[in-house]
């Protein structure tokens, strides 16, 4: 087999081998430091052709290379690419990193422009916190912030808010991270998005997602609908990737098809579900979020979905996890499946510079530090609450619970923002109804 790296591949070294992210598809893959040597072969050869290698490695290599052509990190060329005789290389093992050791910067950086948004949706969650955040950064003091992102080498950022279109300096900040090489994905609530700033916006974003509010789409018979129609034509004309954020509370998943044809039929290609969140509003909540036998509903419509739409990308966040936790480690590890990953991989920075280990978990005991005052390399590297994050799982507390005693612990483990806002782990993972 002839094979060579696709060009849309960024490789990041790590202490334990290296990351290779996806600039077009957005995967991540961890490998170790023998297959990393494997991948600095191709990089210098250009082009390889495997042979020869050890016998009792084959079925492993081809597992590692059929794995990473399948995911379009790996090109497949004729023999005829070949232009030495000599391009062979014999690897004494390959295969994905293991061992659990934080990286040498985030994966990706949530970056919060503002807060200050519109639309007054129905238990938002930055209504928790943003009292306590009342500064924004300065356009200089983002473009800062940026060159330190970009100089840890971390692969995207994920710009939100609030809602980040109502700054005024929304383009220059997406312009400048865009030269600094960095893939952009940027999250708005609008709706009427004017086609001039569609048409700057498209110069610089790799993935531009909506949130949908779910009765809005249904309710507004057709008007809703046409403006999303609008703005997914004009990003597909583009060619960027245009995405949908739904909530899943209680009428999302009761009026599931209907929201999801609704969707597929705007034309979006990515629909990521998101899983409702605890509010400040606790009566709300407790009308609002899904029970456990609708949560497993849940579980069966989106099971059939992936089937049912198979040319749409289906993603569920973090804390959807415990859906999952039967996968057995094997297999959660082989799918990418990590449970929280806040502290780790991501890092959320808000609109006053603050910085947290994602952007739900904002608040006194989550404070990592803050990039006007001193570097984010630092922080990443030193902060407390970074490192307690990242060491949840082994402290006694964690090993005590629900969650510790569970067989998914490592790669599940809870979302923090349950156990801080609505009383521990069980409410995390659902209790069956009584």
């Amino acid at each position: 087999m002839v094979i060579t790296l696709a060009d849309e591949i960024v490789i990041r070294q790590e202490n334990f081998g290296a990351i290779l992210f996806h600039k077009r598809r957005g995967t991540i893959i961890e490998i170790d430091k023998e297959a990393y040597e494997f991948i600095r072969k191709i990089q210098i050869e250009k082009i390889i052709d495997i042979h020869g290698w050890e016998q009792e490695n084959v079925e492993e290599l081809n597992s590692f290379i059929q794995h990473l052509v399948k995911e379009e990190f790996f090109i497949v060329l004729s023999q005829g690419a070949l232009k030495k005789k000599d391009n062979t290389y014999s690897p004494k093992r390959v295969g994905t990193q293991e061992k659990k050791i934080y990286l040498s910067a985030p994966e990706t950086v949530h970056l919060a422009v503002t807060f200050r948004c519109e639309n007054r949706c129905r238990d938002c969650y930055i209504e928790r916190h943003k009292n306590q955040i009342k500064n924004e950064m300065s356009t200089k003091q983002i473009y800062r912030v940026i060159n330190q992102i970009s100089d840890l080498r971390v692969f995207q950022i994920a710009v939100g808010g609030g809602e980040p279109l109502l700054r005024g300096d929304i383009v220059e900040i997406l312009s400048y991270a865009y030269h600094k090489n960095l893939i952009i994905h940027l999250t708005s609530g609008k709706h009427d998005i004017s086609e001039e700033l569609l048409n700057n916006l498209s110069r610089y974003l790799t993935v531009l997602q909506i949130g949908i509010r779910n009765k809005e789409l249904l309710e507004t018979q057709g008007e809703d609908t046409g403006k999303l129609e609008r703005i997914v034509r004009f990003m597909k004309d583009r060619e960027k990737i245009i995405g949908a954020n739904i909530v899943v509370d209680r009428y999302c998943i009761e009026h599931f098809d209907r929201i999801l044809k609704a969707i597929v039929k705007i034309g979006f290609q990515t629909i990521t579900f998101l899983r409702y969140k605890p509010s400040a509003n606790t009566e709300s909540w407790n009308t609002h979020n899904p029970t456990y036998s609708q949560m497993m509903k849940f579980k069966q419509l989106l099971t059939k979905a992936a089937r049912v739409y198979s040319e749409i990308m289906f993603r569920i966040d973090c804390s959807f996890t415990f859906l999952e936790k039967d996968l057995g480690t094997d297999m959660a590890q082989s799918r990418g499946i990590r449970g929280c990953v806040a502290g780790s991989r991501i890092i959320s920075i808000v609109p006053d510079g603050g910085v947290y280990p994602c952007s739900q978990l904002v608040g006194r005991d989550y404070y990592s530090g803050n990039v006007l005052k001193q570097p984010l390399k630092e922080i990443w590297e030193n902060s407390e609450a970074l490192m307690n994050q990242r060491n949840y799982r082994s402290n006694v507390a964690f090993l005590n619970s629900k969650c510790g005693k569970c067989k998914a612990k490592e790669y599940c483990g809870a979302c923090m923002v349950f156990q801080e806002v609505v009383g521990g782990a069980a409410n995390y993972c659902m209790k069956e109804d009584t």
